[in-house]
């Protein structure tokens, strides 16, 4: 955890019911700190959403748990409704990116504009002048540099730096992260001997806001149909139908329906066309892409290309890597060895050792 003290201000904690963000409150109350909880509700914008009721009992059994952690804990505890910022700055984004033909990443949208935005904002009208979450990732300022910095977990197993790469200068300034120094093995220890509720409870491997029909069903509900289409090779020969662009993604091998010697998969998604493209698997590595909305992290500006290492995906494989910083918050990652998969929609995450160097949407992958 970031170096700071104790003082008359609260720290707000994001408090989601999991072990992650009960421990991470109990140890900045233990260190003697003034905690204030809060947990967000993001149900479905509207009841006619066919799985409404199944998000919505998932979020207030979620609000209930926190509520006996903070009770157990001695600590205040509050419910924000988030739902409306919730759905116009991450659900709406990731259908019109799944009709765009991309596989979004709905945390990286969540974390900088709702997490540590809009309930960092309630927070603050209770007095609270930082946010504290369940994250495992670290933060300190460099004199040296002017910056502050986000840097990996201790616990490279359960790293989740790829998912705060969003963050301004301005968010790192505020947060605070207990468990970036912890093993995922000492948190739940912990839980354990303070008897919290919530320490045996198993982690979401799910999509929040999406129920158990899977994101299909939300996109069917927000009106994104499934228009089946062709699939062709590099050549543009028509192999076979798709039942629909939105259940596909780059490096797909499986669920194509084609009858071929040889394993193809998904290299390409022609959103205006309702086109998939298809080919072997030595035609699925690209040697880079172009990224939006790049935030650079540990540096005010690249004079020109960098070095670092790239991840492509949440907890993927990273690889030694060349950006360079291009105009209106766009950049362009050149891979020293081609990527499999890199699917647009996905964050792009540069890595100089234990510090992110920044991060961004990729937009466009090529080989």
């Amino acid at each position: 955890m970031r170096g700071c003290s104790a003082s008359s201000s609260e720290i707000a904690v994001a408090m989601s019911g999991g072990v992650d963000s009960s421990v991470a409150a109990k140890l900045l109350l233990d260190q003697g700190y003034r905690v204030i909880g809060f947990t967000m509700m993001l149900v479905p914008a509207s009841p006619d959403h066919p799985e409404y009721d199944e998000v919505r009992e998932r979020f207030a059994g979620a609000a209930e748990t926190a509520m006996r952690v903070a009770r157990m804990l001695g600590i205040p505890h509050h419910v924000v409704d988030l739902s409306g910022e919730f759905e116009r700055k991450v659900v709406q984004p990731f259908v019109k990116a799944y009709e765009s033909g991309f596989t979004p990443n709905p945390c990286l949208l969540c974390n900088p504009s709702v997490k540590f935005g809009a309930l960092f904002e309630a927070a603050r009208k209770f007095g609270a002048s930082q946010l504290a979450t369940g994250h495992y990732a670290r933060v300190r300022f460099d004199p040296h540099r002017g910056r502050w910095l986000l840097l990996r977990g201790r616990d490279r197993r359960k790293d989740q730096s790829y998912v705060l790469s969003g963050l301004t200068q301005e968010m790192l300034e505020r947060s605070v992260f207990p468990l970036g120094d912890l093993t995922k093995q000492r948190v739940r220890r912990i839980a354990e001997e303070a008897g919290l509720p919530s320490a045996q409870r198993e982690e979401s491997q799910e999509i929040c806001f999406v129920g158990p029909g899977g994101y299909g069903t939300l996109l069917q509900a927000r009106g994104l149909t499934s228009v089946p289409g062709e699939i062709v090779d590099l050549e543009g020969n028509v192999l076979g139908r798709h039942r629909g662009i939105a259940h596909y993604t780059i490096g797909q091998r499986k669920g194509l329906g084609l009858s071929k010697q040889q394993p193809v998969y998904v290299v390409g998604i022609d959103a205006a066309r309702n086109r998939l493209t298809v080919a072997e698997r030595d035609k699925a590595f690209f040697r880079g892409a172009d990224l939006e909305a790049f935030n650079l992290i540990s540096e005010e500006r690249l004079d020109g290309p960098a070095f670092a290492t790239c991840a492509v995906r949440y907890r993927g494989n990273e690889v030694p890597s060349t950006v360079e910083a291009l105009e209106q918050g766009r950049a362009r990652v050149s891979f020293h060895v081609p990527q499999f998969g890199v699917a647009p929609g996905q964050g792009a995450v540069l890595y100089q050792g234990e510090t992110v160097l920044g991060g961004g949407f990729i937009v466009r992958a090529w080989r």
